[in-house]
């Protein structure tokens, strides 16, 4: 900078801020609260936005939170807990860990067990652009209602909800989360995790060797309610034996969406077993399109239907399935509906849809539009009503099928 005069220079130098360096601090004790706890170290972050880094010390063992910990900071923020062990040392249930400011967020090697919610992430209405949540290396177990809610915090009409949001969570376990004990429909939904989308942004979520066991609600459902689309990419991770206290049931993996975007599932090397609802249940309600793609994915021994999926309105269908099993289900092993103006295509190879209790495979196009299944080298055996029930589809068979 160049001036003429200090007095200049010195008003000039008060106006431009020089940019924060990223600090790191320190949880150095199991305690609940005070110099080096978890807490001080969140509350250190909430006033200084140049601490982007929680590092804990090795062998903390088990923190016993006496209430809520909240970063607000609007900073991006990376906790790595070394294993440290989190829980609740309350009587009565509360949330362990809450995040409101708008900020990506990374957690890592930590267990939030026996809270209210584990961890719930808050997305100010106002935020824009995409707020990142980063899961490894998680254990969240135990949680009397969601495991991992991502939502909204309050959207009004006069601040509607914008940001999109990014989900990854790799190599992480969620068990026994949502075993709330309610007859109550609405109050009983749960789930291990569960992100809500309400404006015009996306989800977009990867899923990566990971596991969600026996938990209450849906082990793990996005809801899309918007004009985005939602999107998930799974690999080598388990959606096995969920909706064990949801009145009616509730699937290993559930997406919804409401509105004029699309579903996008890729799923690779995953089960989807023993649910008390659907193994897979998508629903696209709106305009957009529904696409699928599972290859060596297992979705049997579900209460309703192995893989259900239905596109409600104008929009196309495509799916594709490859080393599929949907076996011994108690409904159907696919029940596909493409209830819109769109087209079905779809094409399975070398997959089985064997001994569910009513159809193997039932595909319908119910108004204006195509519809094509080619089965190549398909196994439809031994189901309780027919192999295939096909409603304006072209069933094209080439190997063996019965």
């Amino acid at each position: 900078m160049k001036c003429s005069q200090a007095v200049l220079c010195f008003a000039a130098v008060g106006l431009v801020t020089a940019p924060a360096t990223a600090a790191t601090i320190f949880v150095s004790n199991n305690a609940n609260d005070g110099t080096g706890s978890f807490r001080a170290a969140v509350a250190a972050a909430n006033f200084d936005p140049s601490i982007t880094s929680i590092l804990f010390r090795r062998d903390l063992g088990t923190i016993a939170l006496e209430s809520t910990v909240i970063y607000s900071g609007p900073q991006d923020l990376n906790i790595d807990g070394r294993g440290t062990d989190i829980g609740s040392a309350a009587p009565q249930p509360f949330d362990l860990f809450v995040a409101d400011g708008g900020g990506d967020l990374t957690l890592r090697s930590l267990t939030f067990r026996d809270g209210d919610n584990g961890v719930l992430v808050l997305i100010p209405p106002l935020a824009e652009g995409q707020v990142s949540v980063t899961l490894f290396d998680m254990t969240v177990i135990d949680n009397l209602r969601f495991g991992l809610s991502i939502d909204e915090d309050d959207p009004t009409p006069e601040a509607p909800f914008a940001a999109s949001i990014s989900l990854v969570v790799a190599s992480s376990h969620f068990a026994r989360n949502g075993l709330l004990d309610t007859d109550d429909e609405d109050e009983g939904d749960v789930d291990a995790v569960r992100v809500n989308e309400r404006g015009d942004g996306d989800i977009t979520a990867a899923v990566i060797n990971s596991v969600f066991i026996d938990n209450g609600a849906d082990g793990f459902e996005l809801d899309e309610e918007g004009l985005g689309d939602a999107t998930l990419t799974a690999l080598g991770s388990s959606f096995d034996d969920n909706g064990v206290t949801r009145v009616g049931g509730d699937d290993g993996l559930d997406i919804d969406e409401s509105d004029d975007g699309s579903i996008w599932l890729n799923v690779v090397d995953s089960t989807f077993n023993g649910s008390t609802d659907d193994g897979i249940g998508l629903d696209e309600e709106g305009g957009g399109d529904l696409h699928m793609t599972l290859v060596q994915v297992e979705a049997s021994l579900n209460a309703d239907s192995g893989i259900s999926a239905d596109e409600g309105d104008e929009g196309d269908y495509e799916v594709k399935f490859v080393l599929v099993t949907a076996d011994d289900n108690l409904d159907k092993g696919a029940d596909m509906t493409e209830a819109g103006d769109g087209d079905f295509d779809g094409r399975a190879v070398t997959s089985s849809f064997s001994f569910n209790a009513d159809d193997g495979i039932a595909v319908e196009q119910l108004d204006a539009g195509s519809g094509v299944l080619h089965l190549v080298n398909v196994t439809i055996e031994d189901n309780g009503n027919q192999a295939i029930d096909a409603d304006g589809v072209d069933v094209i068979e080439n190997g063996p099928s019965s």
